[in-house]
């Protein structure tokens, strides 16, 4: 990033988090639609936000699927996979046999790219 001397540490957080948000808003709202598409659901709405404690969150009330930030920095297969997650919910609310048999189908590889996304940090906003 190139930017003028007198540009603040603020203004270049500001400039990092911008693109961060929109790297993330085109590769998950991908993400996003491709899996619903792929389960049949309602397209959610799509919205990012800071969390200090998860990846990824959804109101299938609503209709929404949110996602942390801190996704932009990570690989593109974490992206996915929260998406799945996410959308997956929209089929079954709660983690059980039925949420896990769609990602099973899906993503057989969920559980790995799981434990990968788990074990990288998670941003402390």
């Amino acid at each position: 990033m190139r930017l003028r001397t007198d540009v603040t540490f603020e203004d270049r957080e500001r400039m990092v988090l911008r693109w961060y948000r929109k790297e993330l808003r085109t590769r998950g709202r991908d993400a996003v639609e491709r899996w619903a598409n792929i389960l049949d659901v309602p397209q959610p709405e799509f919205g990012i936000k800071r969390m200090r404690t998860k990846w990824g969150s959804c109101n299938p009330d609503m209709g929404r699927v949110w996602r942390n930030l801190s996704l932009a920095k990570k690989p593109l297969q974490s992206i996915e996979y929260v998406a799945l997650h996410e959308v997956a919910h929209f089929i079954s609310r709660k983690h059980d046999d039925a949420f896990f048999a769609v990602l099973d189908r899906l993503m057989p590889s969920w559980r790995q790219r799981r434990s990968e996304l788990n074990s990288l940090p998670l941003d402390a906003w």
